[in-house]
């Protein structure tokens, strides 16, 4: 179940509207267990059935589909932004670089410098945790553009 709430209605507090809590257990709840960082928070019965804990999972994975579902719309609207240079092989071989070296492109001047990436230039898809990047391996997002759509950190509307 998805319920829209306008972020006026959260600055003195949250009020859940009264048809999405009456659907849950939370209204009979003695505690609420509450998860949250900085992109939204959600709520369980602290005290949950087996089955209820299953369908808990079954939510969550619904919301975890669509904002993958999300992310590959706007990696994909964001690779037409982001050109990709395929760099020659002979090049890299004149230069040095092997073929599969993650590489660092400057420009400075109308010249463009590549060369090697250092071992602690900091990659956005390795901090991300290993079971996610299976998982968005699995979906076959492609990386490169992944990577290029989390350093623009620009928003992603649903």
């Amino acid at each position: 179940m998805k319920t829209e709430m306008k972020p006026n209605s959260m600055k003195k507090g949250l009020e859940l509207p009264s048809e999405l809590l009456e659907k849950t257990t939370l209204k009979d709840a003695k505690r609420i267990t509450v998860y949250g960082n900085e992109c939204g928070v959600v709520m369980m019965n602290e005290a949950m059935t087996a089955m209820q804990i299953i369908r808990a999972v079954d939510m969550l994975n619904t919301v975890t589909l669509g904002l993958i579902m999300r992310l590959e719309n706007a990696a994909r609207l964001h690779e037409d932004r982001c050109r990709k240079i395929a760099v020659p092989e002979e090049l890299l071989d004149l230069a040095g670089i092997p073929r599969k070296a993650p590489l660092r492109i400057c420009a400075d001047e109308g010249e463009i410098y590549i060369t090697v990436a250092d071992e602690d230039d900091d990659d956005p898809v390795d901090a991300l945790p290993s079971f996610l990047r299976d998982l968005l391996d699995d979906c076959e997002l492609d990386f490169g553009v992944l990577r290029c759509l989390l350093e623009s950190e620009e928003l992603i509307h649903e």
